[in-house]
């Protein structure tokens, strides 16, 4: 029984055949790599996810306990600009008063 297939088509696909396997071999080998340093990675993740819910733990208890102060201290700060508010009209009507009644006293006297 006689083939039909030339022989450098037999040697061509017998060399691909051996050069996939080798590569589909190094895939394996890489894939286990990849899986080892992924697990590896995942301790690490949780272990920071740990770290970083103190943190926020942390952010929150200073928050809630400088919170109050800050709320306290906006309060003070409304006030004192209420009050620099009101003295600042007082003497913006005062100087008004002033500056009218130089005016009328200047007015009368050139009047004289």
């Amino acid at each position: 029984m006689e083939t039909s297939v030339p022989g450098w088509w037999l040697t061509v696909s017998g060399l691909y055949f051996v050069l996939s396997s080798l590569f589909m071999l190094g895939m394996i080998i890489a894939m286990i790599f990849l899986v080892r340093a992924l697990s590896g990675l995942s301790a690490r993740v949780q272990t920071l996810s740990q770290k970083a819910e103190g943190v926020v733990d942390s952010i929150r208890k200073t928050t809630d306990h400088v919170g109050p102060r800050v709320v306290s201290i906006s309060k003070t700060a409304e006030q004192v600009a209420s009050n620099v508010g009101k003295r600042f009209e007082i003497l913006a009507t005062v100087g008004l008063a002033i500056f009218a009644l130089q005016r009328l006293r200047k007015s009368n006297l050139s009047d004289d």
